[in-house]
Order: C-alpha cells, then sequence, then structure tokens
C-alpha cells in the first residue's frame, strides 16, 4: 500500500505540473498530490511505528528529494522557452552522474577475486597489467592451507570507475596462471515482511507468556518433542552458527544458550540476526519471551559471525570468510539467511566454502529467497551440498513472496509467516520471509546432530523429508519438516543400532 501511494503522488505531481494553472484541474490535481503525499508519509510513520528495524530513513530522504527534483524538471517543462531540450539535456546528465549508482556495488578494499595457479606469483599480476594495483593479498584466513580457497587472493583497485574495473578484469582473464575471477560485490540478507502477532489455541507445554503467538512451535509439534528429550543425554552439544547481522548476545531470552566467539559480533543494530537466532533457540521454559525447538545448551548452543552490515549487506569475501571461520570454530550446522542473484563465477566459490565447511563437519542451511522466483536463481540457495530453505503458511500452502525449489537438489520448507522471536533490547517481533524459516530447519539439524554427531547433509535432508509433511506440489514448494517426528525416527535407530 505504501508503493500505491509513492505512485500516486508521482502520477498526481507530473500531471499537476503540466496542467496549465488556470484549468480547474490544475488545483484539483494539487490536492490530490498533497494528499497521496500524506497517505504515503502516514504509511511510513505505521511502518516505522511496527518495524522500526526494517525502516530506512536515507530511503525515505531520497524520494522526498526525487519528488522535488521532479517537480521542478516538470515546471521547466512547462515555462522555459527552450526546456524541450533543457529538460531532457538535465535528465541525461544525471542519468550520466548517477549510471554507476545502478550497477553492483564492489567492497572498496578489494573490487575483485582472483583464483590463481600455486605456483604463480600473485605479485606478478601487477608486472602483467602494466598498472598500479593497490595491493593483492590473500581474500582468505584458514586453518586448512590444503583447501582451494587458500589460493584466492583479492584484489584492491583504489576506487577505479566501473568501466576501469571491467577493462581490468578482462586483461586478468587473460593472464596465465588466472584459473577464476569474479567481482567482489555485496549480498543482502533477504528482506523480512513485518508481520503480525495472532493468537493461536496452543497446549500451554511451556510457561513462556508469548508461547500462544507462536504458531509455528504448535505446527512442528515442539511441546511434544520437548517433552520427549526430557531426561535424555546427547552426546554432545552442537554449534549452530548464524551468519548474519549479528546477535544481540545479551537478549534476555536468548543469552543462556548463546557462546561468545567474537565480542564484535554480537552487536546487531538491524535486528534480522537476532530474530533468526532467537527463532532457533530461545530459551525455553523460563517465563520470558517465547519458546523455541532447543531444550537447553546441553543440546545445543548459538553463536553469531557478523557478516552483514547495519543495512544488511556484506561482500562475498566477507560471508565466504564466515563460513570459513565457522567451520574453524568446529560449527556443526551453519545458517545463512541472505543472498544475492546467481552466476557460474559465484556458485563456484560458493561450492569450495561449501565443500570446506562439510570436511570440518558442518551442515550448511540458506534461505531460498524472497523474490517469488525459483531459488536456482540465487546464490547460495543453489549451490551443491546446501539444504535450502523455503516459507509456508499457517494453511501450509507457499506465501508469494517465497521463492520455489524446483531444481534444488536438497529442499525444504517450513513456517516462514508471522514468525515471532526477539529482536535486539529485548524487545520481540514478528517477521515473515524464508530468512525465519531457515533457522528452523538450521535449529532441527543442530538438535539432530547433539543425538548423532556424525551426521552428514544428505543424512539429515533424507530424514527430515522422509518424516515431513507433503502438501501440494511439494517438489515445488518443499516437504515441511516436521522436527518432532525426524529426532523420534532418528532416536529410534539410534537404540536399535546400540
Amino acid at each position: 500500500m505504501v508503493t500505491l501511494f509513492w505512485i500516486l503522488c508521482f502520477v498526481t505531481m507530473f500531471t499537476w505540473r503540466i496542467t496549465p494553472p488556470y484549468r480547474q484541474r490544475h488545483h484539483q490535481l494539487r490536492y490530490a498530490f498533497f494528499a497521496s503525499l500524506i497517505f504515503w508519509l502516514a504509511g511510513l510513520a505505521r511502518q516505522w511505528f511496527e518495524s522500526p528495524e526494517l525502516f530506512h530513513p536515507g530511503k525515505t530522504i531520497l524520494l522526498l528529494l526525487s519528488l522535488g527534483l521532479g517537480s521542478q524538471l516538470f515546471y521547466l517543462w512547462r515555462n522555459l522557452r527552450y526546456s524541450k531540450w533543457l529538460v531532457p539535456a538535465g535528465m541525461l546528465f544525471l542519468a550520466w552522474v548517477l549510471q554507476d549508482r545502478r550497477l553492483p556495488q564492489l567492497d572498496p578494499n578489494g573490487e575483485l577475486l582472483v583464483l590463481i595457479r600455486d605456483d604463480v606469483d600473485p605479485n606478478t599480476l601487477k608486472k602483467h597489467l602494466g598498472i598500479n594495483l593497490g595491493s593483492i593479498t590473500p581474500a582468505f584466513t584458514l586453518t586448512d592451507r590444503e583447501s582451494p580457497l587458500a589460493h584466492y587472493y583479492k584484489i584492491n583497485l583504489h576506487y577505479l570507475p566501473w568501466q576501469q574495473t571491467q577493462t581490468i578484469q578482462r586483461r586478468l582473464e587473460q593472464i596465465l596462471g588466472v584459473q577464476w575471477i569474479d567481482r567482489n560485490e555485496y549480498y543482502a540478507f533477504f528482506k523480512p515482511v513485518p508481520g503480525h502477532s495472532e493468537v493461536h489455541p496452543l497446549a500451554q507445554w511451556s510457561n513462556d507468556p508469548l508461547l500462544a503467538k507462536q504458531w509455528h512451535l504448535d505446527q512442528q509439534q515442539i511441546g511434544d518433542l520437548q517433552a520427549s528429550l526430557k531426561g535424555a543425554q546427547p552426546r554432545k552439544s552442537a554449534r549452530l552458527f548464524i551468519l548474519d547481522t549479528g546477535v544481540d548476545s545479551k537478549h534476555e531470552d536468548l543469552k543462556p544458550n548463546y557462546v561468545s566467539w567474537h565480542k564484535e559480533d554480537e552487536v546487531d543494530e538491524q535486528g534480522h540476526g537476532t530474530h533468526c537466532a532467537g527463532i532457533a533457540s530461545a530459551v525455553t521454559n523460563n517465563r520470558t519471551g517465547g519458546a523455541s525447538m532447543n531444550p537447553g545448551p546441553s543440546f545445543f548452543t548459538v553463536t553469531s559471525i557478523k557478516v552483514l552490515n547495519f543495512f544488511g549487506g556484506g561482500t562475498q569475501q566477507t560471508i565466504i570468510q564466515g563460513m570459513i571461520d565457522a567451520a574453524d570454530q568446529g560449527a556443526d550446522v551453519i545458517s545463512m539467511s541472505l543472498g544475492g542473484r546467481s552466476s557460474d563465477e559465484k556458485q563456484r566459490l560458493y561450492e569450495e566454502a561449501v565443500s570446506y565447511a562439510n570436511k570440518k563437519g558442518a551442515i550448511v542451511v540458506v534461505a531460498a529467497g524472497n523474490d517469488g522466483g525459483p531459488a536456482t536463481q540465487v546464490t547460495p540457495a543453489n549451490v551443491p551440498g546446501v539444504i535450502t530453505v523455503t516459507a509456508i503458511q499457517s494453511d501450509l500452502t507457499k506465501p508469494a513472496f517465497a521463492n520455489t525449489l524446483e531444481g534444488i537438489a536438497f529442499g525444504l520448507a517450513a513456517p516462514g509467516v508471522d514468525i515471532l522471536a526477539p529482536i535486539p533490547k529485548n524487545k520481540y517481533a514478528n517477521y515473515s520471509g524464508t530468512s525465519m524459516a531457515t533457522p528452523q530447519v538450521a535449529g532441527t539439524i543442530a538438535l539432530m546432530k547433539s543425538l548423532e554427531p556424525k551426521l552428514t547433509t544428505k543424512d539429515a535432508f533424507e530424514l527430515l523429508q522422509q518424516t515431513g509433511l507433503s502438501v501440494p506440489q511439494s517438489t515445488k514448494n518443499g516437504t515441511v519438516i516436521q522436527p518432532n517426528k525426524a529426532i523420534g525416527t532418528l532416536v529410534s535407530a539410534e537404540a536399535l543400532v546400540q
């Protein structure tokens, strides 16, 4: 609705400014413009009041400035003698000035990523290119120096314009020993949709005051799961790493289940990462906030690695480094509610990172995306070796925003609409998105790995698929996980083996 009022603002402003003042319609259009503007601003105010973490004041200011600029341009078009030439010329000049703003944003400290043969000195690239590059440094820090990731380098081009960056990229592709090259673009979390709370008729299996607003726990029979695990002895405390905007580790409903790594990763100005962590591992039965599938830290804990900034963006290099760090720190599960447009180059780099994590014993779970299209067009959702998660709503149908899973090897579904969970500063909020579905699958797998530490990605997927709930078009929309059945089957299988 906010977008609709913005469109009405622009259309009424355009027609008002080009209509001669002596016509009655001129005044009617002016009133219509200001009415649309008021409704648009009211919609923004409501959005800010309901979900301040998702409100971006910079974007609002730019939209207001564009209205003012557009108004003046249309005024010139109607009043100046040479306006039919001046206005198009001005718009062309503005397009020229802003042309790079529409292009992919690159990391200013390392615009390109390259893979070179291990017998090639990276510093020789400067000589071959014949230009003064800022620096060529290893792209990643990792414990396993035998991994192909050890041969990736980051090239700093000193803020060169986009066109020159493309030229250098083409020249690098011609150099013997350069095996792969890609731009170090920014990725982002999948922006959640603000939700609303509804009280559902739940069995009160915990004393958490917000439990009745967490429909997804009822759908997944988490109460029965918690009851079945009372007295159970996990074989290890599994470690779930959340790669996101950070996590508020001091949150009242997260702190006991949180394990610290770096203090700077425990600041979350945005809120997305804290929400994801809370979905997977909010403290249950503590008379505070809501609940989760996690019976307690003896089963699994959560740890944050901050790979996205305040605006929700992070580069390929920072995200891959986060995956490496999680694997090197002993992650059992890595949860990533983020992604971007796909390409063969990006897939290759993420495949290397997923392979690295798998060899270290970690299962990687990623969001399918909120574009309403196929997840095969999104990275890392389309990377072989990950479990990709889409969203369902309370009637078990796929919401319009959720990407589909056709062509995805390991695709599952989980509740992703109106999911209540913690956000920073001891608050709680309802969000919708595949970002919210992903930590439910990741948390379930962490619980499974606490009982069977040697579980592989394939094992986990097959168990969740076999015990999951089939819905119409499951191939497209995914089998809906049923954690209680999956854990029950796993425990029964373990008992037979013993």
